[in-house]
This record gives C-alpha cells, structure tokens and sequence, in this order.
C-alpha cells in the first residue's frame, strides 16, 4: 500500500536536477526562449505540428525553430501580437485535431496569454490554489472536509480531492482565484472563503 508520501512523489513528476530522469528528460525538450530568456520547455514531439503552422503562413513565419531552441520572431513583439499568434496557433492544432490534450478544455510583466491546455505543450509553468477544509469538533478533533469529483470529469472522474482548487487566471489574484473556486465547486460564500488563511 502507497504512503502519502509515495503518492506525492508520484504527483511531484518535475525533474530535479539530483534526479535520473532530468538527464533523459533534457533530451526529449528544447527551451523555448522570449528575449533570449527560456521561458519553457517544449517536447520535441511538438516540434513537428509547430514546423507545419510555420509552413501554412507567408514569411515571415511566427516561429524561429532550431535544433537547440525555439523562439518567437521578431514582428512577434508585443504582448498583443504574441497572445494573438499563441491563440492562433491553439485554433489550428485542435481544429487539425493535432494534440488530445487540447480537446479536454474547451499586468506585470507578461509576455503573452495562452490557455491552460495549450500549456503543457510547451513546458510552461501554471499556478493554481488549494483549499483543504476542516472543522473542529466539540472533543476538539480535526475534521477534514475531503472532496469527491465528479464521475462526469474528464481527468480523474470520482478520485479524492481538494476541497476546493482551481487554475490561478492570469488577470486574477491568489485570493480572488480561491473566492472565486470556492463558490464554484463548493458553494462556500465569499464571506466565508475570504477568511481562508496559508
């Protein structure tokens, strides 16, 4: 039987450098570079759909691939024009039916906006909140609140949950993500998420 511990191993999948796997993993990705800044890592199993939208358009092409790195072109230099090209590009490849995972989902310094599903096939980061709720009785024993998802899910349908977690949107804050989440999958009021402490 798994500990916790395992279990959080198993979900931890990011590539320490300590670890075996980052060497292998180096392998399969290229950085993906902003201003010659790696901004993410794309599987080099991408490569190829990105190669064929560079195709379809007239030059100058939106990307620059290479064999150790991609990068945006130069005309691509606002975060408009780049929020544009990368929604774009997310159109044709799940009208092209190109990735599966882009089926599932229907201001500081940004660079430029992409939806959720189109993230992970360039290796970049997203964020998210989790609320785990719990009460205490009258003998004064925690009581955790543990969520079951839905059956009608897509990922994970009926498994052990969060009470309450969801995907930090770019024009949102930390706090108003957890409200927000909170009264979506819980039905917890604002008067109450708001009270929720780190």
């Amino acid at each position: 039987m798994n500990t916790f511990l395992d279990i959080v191993k198993k979900c931890d999948n990011f590539p320490y450098p300590d670890e075996k796997d980052e060497k292998n993993l180096i392998h399969d990705v290229v950085p993906l570079l902003l201003n010659n800044v790696k901004i993410g890592l794309i599987y080099k199993t991408t490569i190829p759909a990105l190669k064929k939208y560079n195709e379809q358009h007239q030059k100058p092409c939106p990307f620059i691939i290479e064999e150790t790195f991609v990068t945006f072109a130069s005309h691509l230099n606002t975060f408009e024009k780049l929020t544009q090209e990368i929604k774009k590009l997310l159109e044709v490849w799940r009208e092209e039916k190109a990735f599966p995972a882009l089926e599932v989902y229907g201001p500081s310094n940004l660079a430029f906006v992409i939806e959720r599903s189109g993230t992970q096939l360039f290796g970049l980061l997203t964020f998210g909140v989790h609320l785990s709720a719990y009460v205490k009785t009258t003998e004064g024993k925690l009581k955790m609140w543990i969520a079951k998802r839905s059956i009608t899910k897509s990922k994970w349908p009926g498994r052990l949950d969060n009470t309450v977690a969801g995907g930090i949107s770019y024009n949102l804050t930390v706090k108003e993500t957890l409200v927000k989440e909170a009264m979506e999958e819980a039905n917890l009021s604002e008067e109450i998420a708001e009270k929720a402490v780190p």
